[in-house]
């Protein structure tokens, strides 16, 4: 059922209309010999102010966002102290002029993501830390937008020393807006090999030489 556009007192959302989408999905991996699961939520964002968009200072009412995708990721590991060390990588193809509801996606991401506070850190990833979790919730007032997302669960080879970061799994997911009603994109799992995975992995060596970035070999980790 799509719902139309909402009016809260005297603030209203972007003006477009949405689905209610609600999916919940685990992700089996293993990493230095112990294993993990990925639990992803991924929906409709209908309370930005529960999530901290009124805080966030973003010069648009919190209420904008409303009919946007979320995604939270949460993980369960086996291993313990520094095993536990893992992070975030980000990369985002954003198209803001597409007129039509595919969701194809540009051959080459057009940037890295960070969340604001960190634009100017010299690291890949948009959170790291021990069993770190994720939690994204994008939103624009661009009708043809495509925001398109994938979504690494990576760490150093060498758990915090290197600057060698091994690809555990990845997901893609995101959002269109198309006459005026917000898409979510069919959530993913990504296959740590191809094209798409190349291209990734080329703007993460050009915006970041000093690290090195690969799949985990099997010995390492892999996901199921």
């Amino acid at each position: 059922m799509v719902i139309g556009p909402k009016t809260y007192g005297n603030r209203n959302c972007m003006g477009f209309s949405y689905e209610n989408y609600n999916e919940n999905s685990d992700i089996k991996f293993r990493w230095k010999g112990y294993s993990g699961m990925v639990n992803i939520n991924y929906s409709t964002n209908t309370d930005p102010e529960g999530i901290g968009y009124d805080h966030m200072e973003t010069g648009f009412s919190p209420y904008s966002a409303i009919g946007f995708p979320k995604l939270t990721c949460r993980i369960d590991y086996d291993g313990k102290g520094y095993h536990s060390y893992m992070g975030w990588i980000q990369t985002v193809r954003f198209n803001p002029g597409s007129s039509n509801n595919d969701m194809a996606v540009n051959s080459e991401p057009m940037f890295v993501y960070h969340i604001p506070m960190m634009l100017d850190a010299d690291t890949p990833f948009c959170v790291y830390g021990i069993d770190p979790a994720l939690f994204e919730a994008p939103a624009s007032n661009l009708d043809g937008i495509q925001w398109i997302a994938h979504t690494y669960l990576s760490a150093s080879k060498n758990l915090i020393v290197s600057r060698e970061v091994c690809m555990i799994l990845g997901i893609q997911w995101g959002y269109s807006i198309s006459r005026d009603t917000i898409v979510h994109a069919e959530m993913k799992t990504l296959k740590l090999e191809g094209e798409m995975f190349l291209n990734d992995m080329a703007i993460l060596h050009r915006d970041y030489p000093t690290w090195r970035f690969r799949t985990c070999s099997e010995k390492e980790g892999f996901y199921e």
